[in-house]
C-alpha cells in the first residue's frame, strides 16, 4: 500500500466520523476543503459526490478523496505543510521551501510508479521540471555590486544529477 492511499484513509476514516448529520454535497465540499485547503470547482464537487454516492462507506470516501488530490493545491499547500516540520529542528511549518520537504511531496505524488519507501533507505532527491527546463541556452546576466559581478544565467550544462 502506497503513502497517497494510506493518506486518503486517513483522511476520509476521519473525515467520515464527524460528518453524520450531513448531505452528500456538504461531505464533498468539506472533504474537498479538508485536502486540498481551498473550495472545490462545481464540476469536481459533482464528481466527488458522484463518487460518494456509488460507492457506500470506506470506498466512496477513497474515490471522492482521490478527486480532490488531484488539486494542485494538495501538494502545494497540504502536503508541502504536512511535511515541514518534519524536516527542520523547531519542528515548525514556517520555514521556506527545502530540498527534503520538495522531495517528500515528489516521493508521495509519484508513489503511484514508485514506493514511497525508497525515501527511508534510497539516495533520493527529487527533480522537477526546473532542472530538465534549466539546459536551455539563454543569454546571461549579472548585477554588479562593489565590484563584483553575480551571474544570473548563463549557459545551461547539466545532463544528469551527477553533473550537480
Amino acid at each position: 500500500m502506497n503513502l497517497r492511499k494510506i493518506f486518503i484513509f486517513i483522511m476520509s476514516l476521519s473525515f467520515g466520523l464527524s460528518s453524520f448529520a450531513q448531505t452528500v454535497n456538504e461531505k464533498a465540499y468539506r472533504l474537498h476543503n479538508r485536502l486540498a485547503g481551498v473550495p472545490p470547482t462545481p464540476q469536481t464537487l459533482t464528481a466527488m459526490v458522484n463518487a460518494l454516492n456509488a460507492n457506500s462507506g470506506r470506498r466512496g470516501y477513497e474515490n471522492a478523496a482521490a478527486i480532490a488530490m488531484e488539486h494542485k493545491e494538495f501538494y502545494n499547500t497540504t502536503l508541502k505543510n504536512f511535511f515541514k516540520p518534519f524536516t527542520n529542528q523547531a519542528k515548525t511549518s514556517r520555514v521556506s521551501l527545502n530540498d527534503m520537504t520538495a522531495t517528500l511531496v515528489g516521493a508521495v505524488r509519484d508513489s503511484d510508479t514508485k514506493p514511497f519507501s525508497r525515501v527511508l533507505y534510497d539516495d533520493v532527491i527529487y527533480v522537477g521540471p526546473a532542472l530538465e527546463n534549466n539546459n536551455s541556452v539563454a543569454g546571461g546576466g549579472y548585477i554588479e555590486k562593489v565590484n563584483q559581478a553575480y551571474f544570473i544565467r548563463g549557459d545551461g550544462l547539466v545532463n544528469s544529477l551527477q553533473d550537480i
